[in-house]
Order: C-alpha cells, then sequence, then structure tokens
C-alpha cells in the first residue's frame, strides 16, 4: 500500500497511507475539503516519534544507578489520569538522519519555493525576511489556486457542481460517490430538477417569447356557394 505526501492548500502537509488515490481523498476528506491539495507518491525515508504525556521520574541515588532500576523508584506523573488515553500520543520527529532527508524531500515537494531558499543559504543564521515572506507567499498559490477554482464551481449549474458545494466536497470525490451509486442501484441516477430559482426564470422567457411573436391575423370563414337570399327576407 503506496504512502502519499500531501500538501494541503494552506502552509501544512500530511503523510497518510491508502490503497489508491481515491481512497486518499475519501480519508483526507474526514479533515477537510480536499479541493486544492496536492499528492505524491513517498518513497523516502520516514521516522516518526510517538510519545503519551507521561513523564517517568525516578528517585535514585548515583551509587545506586549501578544496579536494575527498581518498581518502587519510579514514579508516573499524568496531568489529568481520568482523561488519558492512547489517542493522546504526541508526534514529534526525532534529530536523526533519517528525519532530515525526510523533512527535505517532503519540502521539495510541499513548500519547493521555501525549500530552494533554504538550499541556496550558504551561512548558518536567520533567512532575510523580506526573501523568506517572498518565498511562502509563493508557496501559497495552491491556497489561491484553490479558491478560484471553488468560486469557479459555484457558479456551474449541474447537478454534481451543486452538489459538491451544499457537501463542500471535492467534485471528484461527488463523482466517485456517484458512479458507485449507481453501480448499486443498477441504474444511472437522475439529475435533480432545477432550483425554484431557474425554473422561474425559465419560465418567465418562455412567457417573454411568446408575447413578442407576431399577432395572428383573423381568420374570415369562407361563404358557401350559391344564390344569396334577397334583402330584407328570410333564408326559409
Amino acid at each position: 500500500m503506496p504512502l502519499y505526501l500531501v500538501r494541503w492548500p494552506n502552509l501544512s502537509a500530511a503523510l497518510v497511507q491508502a490503497s489508491n488515490k481515491t481512497e486518499l481523498l475519501d480519508t483526507l476528506d474526514q479533515l477537510s475539503n480536499t479541493e486544492g491539495v496536492k499528492i505524491q507518491v513517498y518513497r523516502g525515508p520516514l521516522f516518526l516519534d510517538f510519545e503519551l504525556p507521561v513523564r517517568i521520574v525516578t528517585n535514585r541515588k548515583p551509587e545506586d544507578w549501578q544496579r536494575p532500576l527498581a518498581t518502587e523508584e519510579v514514579k508516573l506523573e499524568i496531568d489529568d489520569p481520568e482523561a488519558l488515553s492512547y489517542c493522546d500520543m504526541k508526534v514529534r520527529i526525532p534529530n536523526t538522519d533519517a528525519s532530515a532527508e525526510m523533512l527535505s524531500a517532503m519540502a521539495e515537494f510541499c513548500f519547493p519555493n521555501l525549500y530552494a531558499l533554504c538550499d541556496a543559504k550558504e551561512t548558518d543564521g536567520a533567512l532575510p525576511t523580506k526573501e523568506l515572506r517572498k518565498a511562502l507567499m509563493a508557496d501559497l498559490d495552491p491556497l489561491f489556486e484553490a479558491h478560484w477554482k471553488h468560486a469557479a464551481l459555484r457558479k456551474r449549474a449541474d447537478f454534481e457542481s451543486r452538489l459538491a458545494v451544499d457537501l463542500d466536497m471535492d467534485p471528484r470525490l461527488v463523482r466517485v460517490h456517484r458512479s458507485k451509486r449507481a453501480e448499486v442501484l443498477g441504474t444511472e441516477e437522475e439529475e435533480a430538477p432545477s432550483p425554484p430559482g431557474q425554473e422561474r426564470a425559465a419560465q418567465v422567457k418562455r412567457k417573454a417569447s411568446s408575447t413578442n411573436k407576431p399577432a395572428r391575423k383573423p381568420q374570415v370563414p369562407k361563404r358557401k356557394s350559391g344564390p344569396r337570399p334577397p334583402a330584407g327576407r328570410s333564408k326559409g
């Protein structure tokens, strides 16, 4: 199962494992709308450290370090014992060669302008503030791109686009879920009816087009052939 490197539209990234890109988008959607995310299969080193929020305190004298640690010499400090669970594990990146390679590979894909600025810096020390801000703004391009795409999506009138806006979901996921639903039902899913506003506008347009047609001339009935009766006398 591949490991994916994900760049969110803002200045954040993630490493997520999924069987394919569709499953990846579905997993990411549990956190946020995936419009504008950049995705790449990650094949570099991986080193993450997980730690429970528990402090281990030992009360030992210097001369006691020559013997194994005893249970009664250990004290656990927990801020909130009743609320502690394995879900409270904290993730940190250790200071190792593998971690440094991992961060470099992630930054090169996720934040290319910041990566280039750091890579070009020959001496240690802080980066120039002006150049740093410029690089970070350039790395925010996915955010602006995502906003433009979403604005264009809101203007579309097709059913999938309206559904994506209503559900705050990536249109790609909407298309996938509709296709799966159609497979289960064995039929194509019907398009939703037009919103009331659109239907009303269509009715007004049809009415206007009908009133603009030229008036028809009244049809004069044809007179039957034969002699006309004399004036002042009935036909009978």
